[in-house]
């Protein structure tokens, strides 16, 4: 039986307490949560070197690109999986983040569990 390997993360939220809090979570779930980027451009630039294999990102990053949008070019030239987390659960941004196919669609406040499943998801497919 192959054993799936820890996840790479990259997590894209531009709010550092709820970056650090997602990255402790994951580590504690046993993913390898090996970056935060505060924006779709930063995230963009580090998934060249870090090759991540998830990404959890926020929907409404600041300035520049948002989430859906990043999470689309993740997906795109890197082939990584997304998970959104995010505040917005109304139907025109729900929409628009489900056409990109993510994992999951989270909300916040954060659901340990709904994340646990998420990560036990992926460790499935790539068995």
């Amino acid at each position: 039986m192959k054993v799936a390997a820890s996840p790479v993360v990259l997590i894209v939220e531009d709010e550092s307490v709820t970056a650090m809090f997602v990255k402790l979570m994951l580590q504690r779930l046993g993913a390898h949560a090996v970056a935060t980027a505060a924006s779709g451009e930063e995230a963009l630039e580090m998934a060249e070197s870090l090759k991540p294999t998830l990404a959890v990102l926020d929907i409404c990053l600041g300035e520049g690109i948002d989430g859906i949008e990043t999470a689309r070019r993740l997906k795109e030239s890197h082939a990584v999986e997304v998970v959104f987390l995010s505040a917005y659960s109304d139907a025109e941004i729900r929409s628009r983040a489900m056409a990109v196919g993510p994992l999951a669609y989270l909300l916040k406040p954060l659901d340990v569990d709904r994340l646990q499943d998420v990560l036990q998801t992926l460790r499935a497919r790539s068995a």
